[in-house]
Parts: C-alpha cells; sequence; structure tokens
C-alpha cells in the first residue's frame, strides 16, 4: 500500500539527506506492521494520504478531526526524515499533541513536563 505524507526538507538537508520533494510516496505492507502502528496510520488515512489530525473544540464535545488548509485542503502529517519508523514516530507526535488538546478542551489542565 502507498502512504503520502510531507517530509521535512530543512531536516533532511541537516543531516545531509537529498530531498528533492517535500511530499514522500512509502510502499508500505499493513500485515508487517504491528497493530499499534497500523492503528496509528489508519486513524490518519485519508485515500493514500496520511493527514494531521486536530482537535476541535465546538464549545460542546470535543472532535478529532483532520486538519485543513485555508483552502480546505488536507494538510499531510510531516515527519522529520523519510521512511517509515520516522512516518510513525511523526503519528506518536501527533497523537500526543491529541490527548493534550482534548485534555485542554476537557477542562483539565496538561503536564507541561509531559
Amino acid at each position: 500500500m502507498k502512504l503520502r505524507y510531507s517530509v521535512n526538507q530543512g531536516e533532511c538537508f541537516r543531516v545531509g539527506l537529498d530531498c528533492p520533494n517535500s511530499i514522500h510516496l512509502l510502499d508500505v505492507d499493513p500485515a508487517a506492521l504491528p497493530q499499534d502502528q497500523r492503528d496509528l496510520i489508519a486513524d490518519r488515512l485519508n485515500g493514500i494520504n496520511v493527514c494531521k489530525l486536530g482537535v476541535w473544540d465546538s464549545g460542546q464535545e470535543p472532535d478529532v478531526i483532520v486538519q485543513k488548509d485555508t483552502e480546505g485542503d488536507a494538510i499531510l502529517l510531516e515527519a522529520k526524515l523519510p521512511g517509515l519508523d520516522h512516518l510513525i514516530e511523526a503519528a506518536r507526535r501527533n497523537a500526543v499533541e491529541i490527548q493534550k488538546g482534548l485534555s485542554k478542551a476537557n477542562g483539565a489542565t496538561p503536564n507541561p513536563y509531559s
């Protein structure tokens, strides 16, 4: 299966990796991944696009939604470098952001040290 996501070209350049495009396609065999990694990616999939999730607080029950740019297009999840490990790391960072956003929306004070 192909996964499409964004790569931070500045980080690539910093480590000496030639990355001519900020959009990266990765072939992945879902069966080869552990369930927790499949869940992280599946939660963010929109077609082949791996999208960044955010919390939308309407004042009622907060929702987890795909973040969109000003033109209404889904924002791709950005990994520091190309590769499955970096994509999984980006999805985990996004999951932490979601938990913090949900805690804030529900009135809990997030731990600044977590």
